[in-house]
């Protein structure tokens, strides 16, 4: 795919699927943040994904980081 996002949840959330402070990292086809990665990569991880919201946040250059709803976003690669 070639963007390596890092997720970093700042709170419980997503119908507790994913705890404060739990951080994924996403090999994804868009160099912004992607609410719909993120849960393909969750549910690969055996999660439960029963409500999301979406993540905002726009195009990232690598090393760049961005808070949006309750993530913080670090583009890796």
């Amino acid at each position: 795919m070639g963007y390596l996002l890092k997720y970093t949840a700042t709170k419980d959330t997503w119908g507790l699927a994913v705890k404060a402070g739990e951080t994924f990292i996403v090999d994804q086809g868009t160099n912004a943040a992607s609410g719909a990665s993120l849960q393909a990569q969750l549910r690969k991880m055996g999660r439960t994904i029963t409500t999301y919201s979406s993540i905002g946040g726009g195009v990232l250059k690598v090393g760049e980081t961005t808070s949006s709803n309750e993530w913080i976003i670090e583009r890796i690669k």
